[in-house]
């Protein structure tokens, strides 16, 4: 977990955009839960509704209960972080069921590697049973396939990196005199990191997130 992100704060998130932009339940807990609603608050509200289901509420207490048990450690060992990850998977399945019978696009864990200029090199997704599929090249944060409406949502999300890589890209080394890249240098890096983090955040805590 990236370091001032914590347990917390990445259960917190998920549940938010599983509620918020996942429509979890058909949006019935929209209302109840909010970016203000203390987590274990979320999980009594998930976990005490007519809405859920028991196979649902079982695996909610389960990762109520993991949390409540690692949040008192001092320092966590491989078999907490092990135990973790197994109740991430149950976790994320729970809600990409609810998702998908909805009719939401669900997309595979993505891996991307990404060139100097900020273009994507490769494309690896990794189905549910853990096979990996590697393509050339590809879309920032979109798996090969996806919906125009996943796209258009990513390409979104993902503007102002892209729009900085693009920028970049069509930039020579000649378009600049020493001069004036000895004077812009500082800014420009500023502005890559600026750029970078408001990417980072927009996809902290999805998958993964309890780990």
């Amino acid at each position: 977990m990236a370091p001032g992100f914590t347990q917390e704060m990445a259960i917190s998130q998920t549940f938010l955009m599983q509620v918020h932009e996942r429509n979890y339940k058909n949006g019935v807990f929209k209302k109840l839960i909010t970016k203000d609603t203390p987590l274990l608050k979320m999980f009594d509200i998930l976990i005490s509704s007519v809405h859920t289901s028991p196979y649902e509420k079982e695996v909610l207490k389960e990762c109520c209960g993991d949390f409540i048990r690692r949040s008192k450690l001092r320092e966590q060992k491989i078999e907490d972080f092990i135990k973790g990850i197994a109740i991430t998977e149950k976790v994320t399945e729970m809600f990409d069921a609810d998702a998908s019978s909805q009719g939401i696009y669900i997309p595979p864990t993505l891996i991307q590697t990404v060139n100097q200029d900020g273009s994507i090199g490769k494309t690896t997704t990794i189905d549910r049973h853990g096979n990996p599929t590697e393509t050339e090249g590809g879309i920032h944060c979109v798996p090969p396939g996806a919906p125009e409406e996943f796209v258009k949502k990513q390409h979104h999300n993902t503007k102002l990196f892209t729009d900085h890589v693009e920028t970049n890209s069509a930039k020579s080394p000649k378009d600049k005199s020493s001069t004036e890249k000895a004077a812009t240098s500082k800014s420009a890096k500023k502005q890559k990191k600026d750029d970078l983090d408001n990417f980072a955040k927009a996809f902290g805590g999805l998958k993964g997130a309890f780990i």
